[in-house]
């Protein structure tokens, strides 16, 4: 019980440290990118990455650097504070990282780019990302076909994927989904594998909720402005069911008119995902303010569970996300409260 007791107040301290609505709003009504920059070496957790660096001198991509690298000491801090359990299903938020760096380099063949993956343009959490990684980097950043990436990966979960992607000469559409399958197919099985009791049973909450909402945008997205062929949909549902059972998920996929699909979810936690839609808003944008008001829920109520650990990853990069945005909305003199609209707060 010393434990959960400790993880929870670490989780809260550093909860404490996070951005609020208001900050958000004296943010929105900055002038410059240096106004920005230095509301936050003022006001945030943000000011001990920004000690060393002047308003003078800063521009975007810095101030991008330096937000990711207090994600990235974050990680590391609560890694070193919980028990080995709690650590094995955490390094899943580092693998989610792993997929989009994959993802991305492999793009960069397919699409003949010589684009390099940083994590929110950050060399600080590249370093971080090459030291905990056990994907060969330097290898994935030098490959020119598909099974340099498969060799690259093959101390690792990816090597299978790759290898059958190889085999069967899949296209990059197809491989990036896969490894979008794989990665939560095997979150999903780390619950049966590390938790039990009440931390399992809100984990498995977390993760379903986050599944079935992503596997909805995925039919509706691919219906309204694809219109992919059902067996397409099908193939590539994320492999983990939870509220939605085989019915409803049926009755999405075959749905006539993708227009359909809201009502088929008007009794279901999932209806608001198509709030205000037929006002211009998009399905990605509720589903981010979605994941603020779980993330926030979950965490304040279980900051000692995993669930909670992951909460409260997903709230500070979602606020790294908000800020960046801000940051854009700025540059192009962008009215506040239209930046507003596209943030993922509530």
């Amino acid at each position: 019980m010393n434990t959960y007791i400790a993880v929870a107040t670490k989780a809260r301290a550093m909860y404490g440290e996070c951005l609020t609505n208001e900050d958000f709003a004296n943010l929105m009504n900055k002038k410059t990118v240096a106004e920005i920059f230095a509301y936050l070496k003022a006001n945030s957790s943000y000011k001990r990455f920004f000690k060393d660096l002047s308003e003078t001198d800063v521009h975007r991509g810095e101030i991008e650097k330096l937000l990711w690298k207090e994600i990235s000491d974050e990680y590391k801090r609560i890694q070193n504070f919980v028990d080995d359990s709690k650590s094995q299903v955490l390094q899943f938020w580092f693998a989610r990282h792993e997929v989009d760096f994959l993802k991305h380099s492999i793009r960069n063949i397919y699409n003949h780019e010589n684009a390099m993956y940083r994590f929110g343009g950050n060399d600080e959490f590249d370093e971080f990302f090459k030291k905990h990684t056990m994907i060969d980097v330097e290898m994935c950043k030098n490959a020119t076909c598909l099974s340099d990436f498969a060799k690259a990966c093959e101390r690792t979960v990816y090597a299978e994927t790759l290898n059958r992607a190889e085999s069967v000469n899949a296209d990059y559409f197809s491989i990036a989904m896969s490894l979008d399958g794989l990665f939560y197919k095997l979150l999903w099985g780390s619950a049966d594998k590390y938790l039990s009791g009440n931390e399992k049973k809100l984990f498995e909450d977390f993760v379903g909720t986050d599944v079935d909402m992503l596997n909805i945008m995925w039919i509706y997205r691919s219906k309204k402005y694809f219109k992919f062929d059902n067996k397409i949909i099908y193939t590539y549902l994320l492999p983990v069911k939870y509220k939605l059972n085989d019915a409803l998920l049926t009755s999405m996929v075959e749905a006539q008119d993708p227009e359909n699909i809201p009502k088929l979810l008007e009794n279901t936690k999932y209806k608001d995902l198509f709030d205000g839609v037929e006002d211009g808003y998009f399905i990605e944008e509720n589903y981010r303010r979605k994941r603020y008001r779980i993330n926030k829920k979950i965490f304040r109520t279980n900051p000692e569970t995993i669930a909670g650990l992951f909460a409260y990853l997903g709230l500070k990069e979602l606020e790294i996300l908000n800020i960046t945005r801000i940051i854009e909305g700025i540059r192009y003199d962008i009215n506040p409260e239209l930046i507003k609209k596209h943030l993922g707060i509530v």
